[in-house]
């Protein structure tokens, strides 16, 4: 038999579970702005580098594939870009740990949440109240 003190925990770990999915959400979307500021700040970087590579002569081939080989090659060992490359590769790996945790902890919730559904009807047919609305007051 259900009591109220047991609804009362159960509905406890439902927001809790609801909390820690928020919380984990929250971290994704923090993790994509910073994905999306690194990719700006590349292109950035990028442009910088091969204005760079035009003023410095090392982009001097006679047709566009000789020059596109030499800025390819000319960006390929600047240590800036190698760097923001970098980091968006952790962005990137940190967003997909990020995104399983937020769809675990958003599945936990959910399970938390339908267990207290579950408890609340069994509650509310063991009493005989049918579809009676038990008031959250009366839970708590």
């Amino acid at each position: 038999m259900i009591t109220f003190d047991m609804l009362k925990d159960m509905a406890q770990a439902a927001h809790e579970a609801d909390m820690a999915a928020n919380a984990a959400e929250d971290t994704c979307y923090r993790l994509k702005v910073a994905l999306i500021r690194a990719k700006d700040s590349l292109e950035r970087a990028t442009s910088q580098a091969t204005l760079q590579a035009m003023q410095a002569g090392a982009i001097d081939g006679k047709n566009a594939e000789t020059r596109k080989v030499q800025l390819d090659a000319f960006l390929e060992q600047d240590k800036t870009l190698a760097e923001w490359r970098h980091t968006i590769r952790m962005h990137e790996d940190s967003l997909v740990a990020a995104e399983a945790r937020a769809g675990a902890t958003r599945a936990e919730a959910r399970f938390r949440h339908s267990l207290f559904d579950a408890a609340l009807a069994s509650m509310k047919a063991s009493q005989g109240q049918g579809d009676k609305v038990i008031e959250l007051d009366e839970v708590a």
